[in-house]
């Protein structure tokens, strides 16, 4: 399961339910909400992230992250920051070696090709892409994906897909690129980045700014 706050409440009911069950819960883009601000509605509080971890604190629910260093600093928090009071599993990447290009010479034209890939929203910096992208106008910047719902309202600030892309559409639009480029907020360091597996799987070269050392 990919362990969001309700798929956490849903996993405690279920192994509570079914003796015999192990659930794996994967913790993904999710675990940026861990160091971002909470809020103090109590009536979220409820019922966020940090309130399912406490749920989830069963010896039949196994909590998944995809590199060590998120492990280490989930760990360095402390269990009053995190919520865990059992050890956290680390695995593989998914990466698929069947989605890796043929090796193709790279050759980039005078007018480079940058592109966004993932959903292109304000939380993960994507003004910022905006910003870059008005002061060099003699390149083309599109974005491999969707643009996040705050940018829907009038003309598109850069072309983007209408919707969810089936795969192959998207690993073609991504692999048309010279560069591809990340923006993510410092909370997005607990956070395990598809975007940039998929850069590094497709050989695309990635420009990444504001990220954590």
């Amino acid at each position: 399961l990919s362990a969001g706050p309700e798929t956490l409440f849903v996993a405690r009911a279920l192994v509570t339910r079914h003796p015999a069950l192990t659930i794996h819960a994967i913790m993904h883009g999710n675990m940026a909400d861990l160091a971002g601000w909470r809020s103090r509605d109590p009536r979220h509080r409820w019922i966020d992230l940090r309130a399912g971890l406490r749920w989830a604190q069963h010896a039949r629910i196994r909590l998944v992250v995809l590199e060590h260093y998120i492990a280490s600093a989930a760990r360095a928090g402390g269990p009053g920051w995190y919520g865990l009071a059992h050890p956290l599993l680390v695995w593989p990447h998914p990466t698929l070696a069947s989605e890796a290009p043929q090796p193709t010479p790279w050759q980039p034209g005078p007018r480079l090709r940058i592109t966004v890939p993932g959903v292109a929203n304000r939380e993960k910096g994507f003004d910022d892409v905006l910003n870059l992208a008005a002061g060099a106008p003699q390149h083309d910047w599109y974005v491999t994906g969707r643009l996040g719902a705050e940018y829907r309202d009038g003309p598109p600030p850069m072309p983007a897909a209408s919707g969810r892309l089936p795969r192959p559409a998207y690993l073609a639009a991504l692999r048309r690129a010279d560069y591809a480029i990340l923006m993510q907020r410092p909370e997005y360091e607990m956070t395990a980045s598809g975007s940039l597996l998929d850069c590094a799987t497709s050989r695309v070269p990635l420009i990444g700014l504001q990220t954590p050392a």
